[in-house]
Protein backbone atom coordinates (compact mmCIF):
# COMPACT_ATOMS: atom_id res chain seq x y z
CA UNK A 1 0.00 0.00 0.00
CA UNK A 2 1.23 3.47 -0.87
CA UNK A 3 -0.09 6.83 0.35
CA UNK A 4 0.13 10.00 -1.72
CA UNK A 5 0.42 13.35 0.07
CA UNK A 6 -0.10 16.57 -1.90
CA UNK A 7 0.50 20.25 -1.30
CA UNK A 8 -2.96 21.84 -1.23
CA UNK A 9 -4.28 25.25 -0.17
CA UNK A 10 -5.17 23.64 3.18
CA UNK A 11 -1.56 22.60 3.88
CA UNK A 12 0.11 24.52 6.69
CA UNK A 13 2.66 26.92 5.22
CA UNK A 14 5.65 28.69 6.75
CA UNK A 15 7.90 31.53 5.56
CA UNK A 16 5.27 33.11 3.33
CA UNK A 17 6.83 36.57 3.40
CA UNK A 18 8.54 37.12 0.05
CA UNK A 19 7.36 33.74 -1.32
CA UNK A 20 5.54 33.18 -4.62
CA UNK A 21 3.33 30.04 -4.60
CA UNK A 22 1.45 28.98 -7.73
CA UNK A 23 -0.96 25.99 -7.58
CA UNK A 24 -0.65 25.00 -11.23
CA UNK A 25 -2.32 21.60 -10.79
CA UNK A 26 -3.34 19.27 -8.02
CA UNK A 27 0.09 17.59 -8.07
CA UNK A 28 2.13 20.54 -9.29
CA UNK A 29 2.94 23.50 -7.04
CA UNK A 30 5.56 26.08 -7.99
CA UNK A 31 7.44 27.71 -5.11
CA UNK A 32 9.76 30.68 -5.56
CA UNK A 33 11.71 32.57 -2.91
CA UNK A 34 14.81 34.58 -3.74
CA UNK A 35 15.94 35.37 -0.19
CA UNK A 36 15.04 32.28 1.87
CA UNK A 37 18.01 30.86 3.85
CA UNK A 38 18.66 27.13 3.78
CA UNK A 39 17.10 24.93 6.44
CA UNK A 40 13.89 26.91 6.83
CA UNK A 41 10.54 25.07 6.91
CA UNK A 42 8.30 25.78 3.92
CA UNK A 43 5.29 23.47 4.48
CA UNK A 44 4.20 20.99 7.16
CA UNK A 45 1.85 17.98 7.08
CA UNK A 46 0.42 16.49 10.29
CA UNK A 47 -0.99 13.07 11.21
CA UNK A 48 -2.99 14.55 14.09
CA UNK A 49 -4.64 17.95 14.35
CA UNK A 50 -7.13 19.83 16.51
CA UNK A 51 -9.59 21.52 14.19
CA UNK A 52 -11.15 23.74 16.90
CA UNK A 53 -7.73 25.06 17.85
CA UNK A 54 -5.75 24.97 14.61
CA UNK A 55 -8.57 25.16 12.03
CA UNK A 56 -7.11 22.28 10.02
CA UNK A 57 -7.48 18.53 9.70
CA UNK A 58 -4.91 15.74 9.65
CA UNK A 59 -3.39 15.18 6.21
CA UNK A 60 -1.07 12.24 6.89
CA UNK A 61 -1.91 8.53 7.29
CA UNK A 62 -1.41 6.74 10.59
CA UNK A 63 1.79 4.74 11.04
CA UNK A 64 2.19 1.51 12.96
CA UNK A 65 4.67 1.75 15.86
CA UNK A 66 7.74 -0.38 15.23
CA UNK A 67 7.12 -0.54 11.45
CA UNK A 68 9.70 0.80 8.98
CA UNK A 69 8.57 3.07 6.15
CA UNK A 70 10.02 4.54 2.99
CA UNK A 71 9.16 8.20 2.38
CA UNK A 72 9.84 9.64 -1.08
CA UNK A 73 9.76 13.22 -2.31
CA UNK A 74 8.79 13.93 -5.93
CA UNK A 75 9.87 17.41 -7.00
CA UNK A 76 11.70 19.25 -9.78
CA UNK A 77 14.62 21.22 -8.38
CA UNK A 78 16.35 24.20 -9.94
CA UNK A 79 20.08 24.80 -10.06
CA UNK A 80 20.05 27.13 -7.04
CA UNK A 81 17.32 25.62 -4.88
CA UNK A 82 15.86 22.28 -3.94
CA UNK A 83 13.81 20.86 -1.07
CA UNK A 84 14.27 17.99 1.34
CA UNK A 85 12.15 16.28 4.03
CA UNK A 86 12.31 16.02 7.81
CA UNK A 87 10.18 13.54 9.80
CA UNK A 88 9.44 14.31 13.46
CA UNK A 89 7.80 11.82 15.85
CA UNK A 90 5.80 13.03 18.87
CA UNK A 91 4.47 11.34 22.02
CA UNK A 92 1.05 11.76 23.64
CA UNK A 93 2.16 14.97 25.37
CA UNK A 94 3.25 16.48 22.06
CA UNK A 95 6.93 16.23 23.00
CA UNK A 96 9.45 15.43 20.29
CA UNK A 97 10.77 11.87 20.42
CA UNK A 98 13.10 12.04 17.45
CA UNK A 99 13.64 13.87 14.14
CA UNK A 100 15.13 12.37 11.00
CA UNK A 101 16.04 14.30 7.87
CA UNK A 102 18.06 13.56 4.79
CA UNK A 103 19.00 15.72 1.83
CA UNK A 104 17.87 13.21 -0.78
CA UNK A 105 14.76 12.08 -2.63
CA UNK A 106 13.89 9.37 -0.12
CA UNK A 107 14.34 8.63 3.56
CA UNK A 108 13.82 5.46 5.60
CA UNK A 109 12.27 5.85 9.05
CA UNK A 110 11.06 3.52 11.80
CA UNK A 111 8.12 4.62 13.90
CA UNK A 112 9.02 4.57 17.65
CA UNK A 113 7.04 2.27 19.93
CA UNK A 114 5.84 5.22 22.07
CA UNK A 115 4.83 7.36 19.08
CA UNK A 116 1.43 9.07 19.18
CA UNK A 117 1.70 11.26 16.07
CA UNK A 118 4.22 12.57 13.56
CA UNK A 119 4.71 15.39 11.07
CA UNK A 120 6.58 15.80 7.80
CA UNK A 121 8.26 19.12 7.04
CA UNK A 122 9.44 20.40 3.67
CA UNK A 123 12.67 22.36 4.12
CA UNK A 124 14.59 24.61 1.76
CA UNK A 125 18.14 24.22 0.55
CA UNK A 126 19.36 27.30 -1.24
CA UNK A 127 17.27 30.12 -2.69
CA UNK A 128 15.41 30.21 -5.97
CA UNK A 129 12.51 28.01 -7.08
CA UNK A 130 11.34 24.41 -7.36
CA UNK A 131 8.20 22.50 -8.40
CA UNK A 132 6.63 20.17 -5.86
CA UNK A 133 4.55 17.15 -6.95
CA UNK A 134 3.94 14.83 -4.02
CA UNK A 135 5.26 12.86 -1.06
CA UNK A 136 4.65 9.11 -0.94
CA UNK A 137 4.67 6.91 2.16
CA UNK A 138 4.75 3.12 2.05
CA UNK A 139 5.88 0.27 4.31
CA UNK A 140 9.43 -0.88 3.77
CA UNK A 141 9.30 -4.38 2.28
CA UNK A 142 11.73 -7.10 3.31
CA UNK A 143 11.59 -8.69 -0.14
CA UNK A 144 11.80 -7.21 -3.60
CA UNK A 145 8.62 -5.40 -4.63
CA UNK A 146 6.85 -2.06 -4.66
CA UNK A 147 3.40 -2.23 -3.05
CA UNK A 148 3.66 -5.91 -2.19
CA UNK A 149 6.46 -8.43 -2.14
CA UNK A 150 6.78 -9.96 -5.60
CA UNK A 151 4.72 -7.38 -7.50
CA UNK A 152 5.78 -5.37 -10.55
CA UNK A 153 5.77 -1.62 -11.17
CA UNK A 154 5.43 -0.14 -14.65
CA UNK A 155 6.70 3.20 -15.84
CA UNK A 156 3.16 4.60 -16.17
CA UNK A 157 2.56 4.37 -12.38
CA UNK A 158 0.63 1.09 -12.68
CA UNK A 159 1.37 -1.83 -10.33
CA UNK A 160 0.60 -5.50 -10.99
CA UNK A 161 0.54 -8.48 -8.66
CA UNK A 162 -0.25 -12.04 -9.77
CA UNK A 163 -1.71 -14.27 -7.06
CA UNK A 164 -0.82 -17.73 -8.37
CA UNK A 165 -1.96 -20.55 -6.03
CA UNK A 166 0.14 -23.71 -5.88
CA UNK A 167 -2.76 -25.67 -7.32
CA UNK A 168 -4.89 -23.88 -9.92
CA UNK A 169 -8.10 -25.67 -10.89
CA UNK A 170 -9.93 -22.86 -12.68
CA UNK A 171 -9.24 -22.18 -16.35
CA UNK A 172 -10.36 -18.55 -15.98
CA UNK A 173 -7.89 -15.82 -15.04
CA UNK A 174 -9.58 -13.15 -12.93
CA UNK A 175 -8.20 -9.61 -13.44
CA UNK A 176 -9.29 -7.13 -10.76
CA UNK A 177 -8.72 -3.40 -11.24
CA UNK A 178 -8.46 -1.38 -8.04
CA UNK A 179 -10.71 1.66 -8.01
CA UNK A 180 -8.25 4.60 -8.26
CA UNK A 181 -8.15 6.78 -5.17
CA UNK A 182 -6.70 10.22 -4.63
CA UNK A 183 -4.51 9.53 -1.59
CA UNK A 184 -3.95 5.76 -1.73
CA UNK A 185 -2.73 3.07 -4.13
CA UNK A 186 -3.27 -0.54 -3.08
CA UNK A 187 -4.36 -4.00 -4.15
CA UNK A 188 -7.64 -5.50 -2.95
CA UNK A 189 -6.18 -8.97 -2.30
CA UNK A 190 -7.13 -8.71 1.38
CA UNK A 191 -10.83 -8.42 0.42
CA UNK A 192 -11.02 -11.20 -2.18
CA UNK A 193 -11.67 -14.71 -0.89
CA UNK A 194 -8.68 -17.06 -1.45
CA UNK A 195 -9.43 -19.86 -3.89
CA UNK A 196 -7.80 -22.16 -6.43
CA UNK A 197 -8.21 -19.50 -9.10
CA UNK A 198 -5.38 -17.24 -10.27
CA UNK A 199 -6.00 -13.51 -9.83
CA UNK A 200 -4.10 -10.62 -11.42
CA UNK A 201 -4.42 -7.42 -9.37
CA UNK A 202 -3.84 -4.08 -11.13
CA UNK A 203 -3.66 -0.81 -9.20
CA UNK A 204 -2.94 2.88 -9.74
CA UNK A 205 -3.97 6.23 -8.27
CA UNK A 206 -6.59 8.70 -9.51
CA UNK A 207 -4.08 11.02 -11.17
CA UNK A 208 -2.93 8.14 -13.41
CA UNK A 209 -6.34 6.53 -14.01
CA UNK A 210 -5.93 6.79 -17.79
CA UNK A 211 -2.95 4.41 -17.55
CA UNK A 212 -5.44 1.53 -17.14
CA UNK A 213 -5.96 1.74 -20.92
CA UNK A 214 -2.27 1.67 -21.94
CA UNK A 215 -1.23 -1.00 -24.39
CA UNK A 216 1.62 -2.06 -22.09
CA UNK A 217 -0.94 -3.84 -19.90
CA UNK A 218 -1.96 -6.13 -22.77
CA UNK A 219 1.43 -7.84 -22.76
CA UNK A 220 1.36 -8.30 -18.97
CA UNK A 221 -2.18 -9.72 -19.00
CA UNK A 222 -1.31 -12.21 -21.74
CA UNK A 223 1.85 -13.27 -19.86
CA UNK A 224 -0.21 -13.93 -16.73
CA UNK A 225 -2.77 -15.89 -18.74
CA UNK A 226 -0.02 -18.06 -20.21
CA UNK A 227 1.66 -18.59 -16.84
CA UNK A 228 -1.50 -19.90 -15.13
CA UNK A 229 -2.58 -21.80 -18.28
CA UNK A 230 -5.95 -20.08 -18.44
CA UNK A 231 -8.35 -20.24 -21.37
CA UNK A 232 -10.57 -17.29 -20.49
CA UNK A 233 -10.18 -13.94 -18.72
CA UNK A 234 -12.67 -12.29 -16.40
CA UNK A 235 -12.21 -8.54 -15.82
CA UNK A 236 -13.63 -7.13 -12.58
CA UNK A 237 -14.32 -3.55 -11.47
CA UNK A 238 -16.14 -2.38 -8.36
CA UNK A 239 -16.31 1.37 -9.08
CA UNK A 240 -16.85 3.66 -12.06
CA UNK A 241 -13.23 3.89 -13.21
CA UNK A 242 -12.41 0.22 -12.58
CA UNK A 243 -15.68 -0.85 -14.26
CA UNK A 244 -14.82 1.35 -17.24
CA UNK A 245 -11.43 -0.35 -17.50
CA UNK A 246 -13.01 -3.81 -17.21
CA UNK A 247 -15.46 -3.11 -20.05
CA UNK A 248 -12.73 -1.60 -22.23
CA UNK A 249 -10.48 -4.63 -21.82
CA UNK A 250 -13.39 -6.97 -22.45
CA UNK A 251 -13.85 -5.33 -25.84
CA UNK A 252 -10.16 -5.79 -26.62
CA UNK A 253 -9.75 -9.37 -25.43
CA UNK A 254 -11.16 -12.54 -26.93
CA UNK A 255 -12.81 -15.17 -24.72
CA UNK A 256 -13.35 -12.68 -21.92
CA UNK A 257 -16.13 -11.40 -19.69
CA UNK A 258 -16.62 -8.46 -17.34
CA UNK A 259 -18.18 -8.07 -13.91
CA UNK A 260 -18.76 -4.45 -12.93
CA UNK A 261 -20.65 -2.29 -10.45
CA UNK A 262 -24.10 -1.03 -11.33
CA UNK A 263 -23.72 2.39 -13.04
CA UNK A 264 -27.15 3.35 -11.72
CA UNK A 265 -25.74 3.36 -8.17
CA UNK A 266 -22.44 5.16 -8.80
CA UNK A 267 -23.32 8.54 -10.30
CA UNK A 268 -19.95 10.33 -10.57
CA UNK A 269 -16.22 9.90 -10.01
CA UNK A 270 -15.08 11.46 -6.74
CA UNK A 271 -12.61 14.39 -6.89
CA UNK A 272 -12.94 14.70 -10.67
CA UNK A 273 -13.22 18.49 -10.38
CA UNK A 274 -9.81 18.70 -8.68
CA UNK A 275 -7.96 16.98 -11.50
CA UNK A 276 -6.25 18.65 -14.49
CA UNK A 277 -8.58 19.69 -17.29
CA UNK A 278 -7.98 16.74 -19.64
CA UNK A 279 -8.19 14.18 -16.83
CA UNK A 280 -11.31 15.84 -15.37
CA UNK A 281 -13.03 15.65 -18.75
CA UNK A 282 -12.06 11.99 -19.06
CA UNK A 283 -13.40 11.11 -15.58
CA UNK A 284 -16.67 13.01 -16.02
CA UNK A 285 -17.46 11.15 -19.23
CA UNK A 286 -17.07 7.70 -17.67
CA UNK A 287 -20.58 7.29 -16.06
CA UNK A 288 -22.41 7.93 -19.34
CA UNK A 289 -20.08 5.64 -21.29
CA UNK A 290 -20.47 2.76 -18.83
CA UNK A 291 -24.27 3.13 -18.86
CA UNK A 292 -24.37 3.05 -22.67
CA UNK A 293 -22.10 0.00 -23.01
CA UNK A 294 -23.86 -2.14 -20.40
CA UNK A 295 -25.80 -5.02 -21.91
CA UNK A 296 -28.94 -6.61 -20.50
CA UNK A 297 -27.12 -9.76 -19.42
CA UNK A 298 -24.30 -7.82 -17.75
CA UNK A 299 -23.20 -9.22 -14.38
CA UNK A 300 -23.14 -6.65 -11.57
CA UNK A 301 -21.54 -6.54 -8.16
CA UNK A 302 -23.85 -5.53 -5.33
CA UNK A 303 -23.27 -4.31 -1.81
CA UNK A 304 -23.64 -7.18 0.69
CA UNK A 305 -25.03 -4.81 3.30
CA UNK A 306 -27.28 -2.20 1.67
CA UNK A 307 -28.21 -3.38 -1.80
CA UNK A 308 -29.46 -0.64 -4.13
CA UNK A 309 -29.19 1.96 -1.38
CA UNK A 310 -26.85 4.88 -1.88
CA UNK A 311 -25.64 6.63 1.25
CA UNK A 312 -24.65 10.25 0.74
CA UNK A 313 -21.16 10.34 2.23
CA UNK A 314 -19.24 13.57 2.56
CA UNK A 315 -15.94 11.66 2.26
CA UNK A 316 -16.05 9.42 -0.84
CA UNK A 317 -14.50 6.00 -0.56
CA UNK A 318 -14.36 2.97 -2.87
CA UNK A 319 -16.90 0.23 -2.25
CA UNK A 320 -14.46 -2.65 -1.84
CA UNK A 321 -17.11 -4.62 0.07
CA UNK A 322 -18.78 -5.35 -3.27
CA UNK A 323 -15.95 -7.77 -4.08
CA UNK A 324 -17.23 -10.09 -1.35
CA UNK A 325 -20.19 -10.90 -3.61
CA UNK A 326 -17.94 -12.40 -6.30
CA UNK A 327 -18.85 -15.97 -7.19
CA UNK A 328 -16.32 -18.78 -7.47
CA UNK A 329 -16.24 -21.99 -9.41
CA UNK A 330 -16.87 -25.21 -7.50
CA UNK A 331 -13.70 -27.03 -6.58
CA UNK A 332 -13.13 -30.29 -8.48
CA UNK A 333 -14.06 -33.50 -6.75
CA UNK A 334 -11.40 -36.10 -5.91
CA UNK A 335 -10.68 -38.70 -8.57
CA UNK A 336 -12.58 -41.38 -6.70
CA UNK A 337 -15.72 -39.26 -6.95
CA UNK A 338 -15.32 -39.15 -10.72
CA UNK A 339 -15.43 -43.00 -10.95
CA UNK A 340 -18.39 -44.24 -13.03
CA UNK A 341 -21.34 -45.23 -10.93
CA UNK A 342 -21.96 -48.93 -11.74
CA UNK A 343 -25.36 -50.37 -10.97
CA UNK A 344 -24.38 -53.32 -8.81
CA UNK A 345 -27.83 -54.48 -7.68
CA UNK A 346 -28.62 -56.62 -10.77
CA UNK A 347 -25.12 -58.08 -10.65
CA UNK A 348 -25.59 -59.06 -7.02
CA UNK A 349 -28.89 -60.75 -7.87
CA UNK A 350 -27.24 -62.71 -10.67
CA UNK A 351 -24.43 -63.77 -8.37
CA UNK A 352 -26.81 -64.84 -5.66
CA UNK A 353 -28.87 -66.80 -8.19
CA UNK A 354 -25.76 -68.51 -9.49
CA UNK A 355 -24.68 -69.35 -5.97
CA UNK A 356 -28.09 -70.84 -5.16
CA UNK A 357 -27.94 -72.99 -8.28
CA UNK A 358 -24.36 -74.14 -7.70
CA UNK A 359 -23.85 -77.29 -5.55
CA UNK A 360 -22.73 -76.62 -1.99
CA UNK A 361 -19.16 -77.61 -1.13
CA UNK A 362 -18.78 -80.11 1.75
CA UNK A 363 -16.37 -78.95 4.48
CA UNK A 364 -13.31 -81.03 5.22
CA UNK A 365 -13.07 -83.39 8.25
CA UNK A 366 -10.61 -81.04 9.93
CA UNK A 367 -13.02 -78.15 9.59
CA UNK A 368 -15.84 -80.33 10.91
CA UNK A 369 -13.79 -81.22 14.03
CA UNK A 370 -12.99 -77.55 14.68
CA UNK A 371 -16.63 -76.63 14.34
CA UNK A 372 -17.67 -79.45 16.71
CA UNK A 373 -15.12 -78.35 19.32
CA UNK A 374 -16.25 -74.74 19.08
CA UNK A 375 -19.88 -75.77 19.47
CA UNK A 376 -19.09 -77.96 22.51
CA UNK A 377 -17.10 -75.16 24.15
CA UNK A 378 -19.95 -72.71 23.58
CA UNK A 379 -22.48 -75.15 25.04
CA UNK A 380 -20.27 -75.75 28.07
CA UNK A 381 -19.94 -71.99 28.62
CA UNK A 382 -23.70 -71.58 28.45
CA UNK A 383 -24.24 -74.37 31.02
CA UNK A 384 -21.69 -72.80 33.38
CA UNK A 385 -23.36 -69.41 33.07
CA UNK A 386 -26.74 -70.96 33.81
CA UNK A 387 -25.38 -72.68 36.92
CA UNK A 388 -23.87 -69.39 38.20
CA UNK A 389 -27.15 -67.60 37.64
CA UNK A 390 -29.10 -70.29 39.48
CA UNK A 391 -26.67 -70.16 42.45
CA UNK A 392 -26.93 -66.36 42.62
CA UNK A 393 -30.71 -66.51 42.58
CA UNK A 394 -30.71 -69.11 45.38
CA UNK A 395 -28.47 -66.92 47.55
CA UNK A 396 -30.79 -63.95 47.01
CA UNK A 397 -33.83 -65.96 48.03
CA UNK A 398 -32.09 -67.23 51.19
CA UNK A 399 -31.14 -63.69 52.19
CA UNK A 400 -34.70 -62.52 51.78
CA UNK A 401 -35.97 -65.46 53.88
CA UNK A 402 -33.64 -64.56 56.82
CA UNK A 403 -35.10 -61.05 57.11
CA UNK A 404 -37.93 -60.71 59.75
CA UNK A 405 -41.32 -60.27 58.19
CA UNK A 406 -43.56 -57.63 59.77
CA UNK A 407 -47.17 -57.22 59.03
CA UNK A 408 -48.71 -53.81 58.71
CA UNK A 409 -50.91 -54.36 61.75
CA UNK A 410 -47.92 -55.33 63.95
CA UNK A 411 -46.09 -52.12 62.93
CA UNK A 412 -49.14 -50.03 63.78
CA UNK A 413 -49.45 -51.74 67.15
CA UNK A 414 -45.81 -51.08 68.01
CA UNK A 415 -46.15 -47.42 67.15
CA UNK A 416 -49.30 -47.14 69.24
CA UNK A 417 -47.59 -48.74 72.22
CA UNK A 418 -44.61 -46.39 71.86
CA UNK A 419 -46.70 -43.20 71.98
CA UNK A 420 -48.87 -44.59 74.79
CA UNK A 421 -45.81 -45.20 76.97
CA UNK A 422 -44.62 -41.65 76.33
Amino acid sequence: MRYQVYWTPQTQLKELQGADIDFQAFNQVSFTHRFLPSGHVIAVWHSKANYLRDKRVADLPSLKPGQSYLIRRDSENSERMHAYLAVTFLDQEGQVISTQHKNSEEIEVTAPSNMDSYRISLLSAGSGSFIFHSVTIQPLLQEEGDLLAGDESLENQVNLYLDHPEKVTSKTLRVIFSEPELHRTHYVNDVVTPSQQAVLYIATDLLHAQAYLDDDLDEKIQEAKKEVKAREIEFVGYGLVSSYAALKWQERTKNSAAIISDPAIDQAVAYADLMPADLAEFLKAIPAWVAQHTSQDQAFLASPFTTHYQVRLKVPHPNEDRLTTLTYEDLPLPKKDFAPQVETAPVQEEVSTAESQAPEKQPSKRAQKKAAKAQAAAQKAEEKAAQQEAAHQAQQEQANADKPEYKRSDRSQRLNNFFTQK
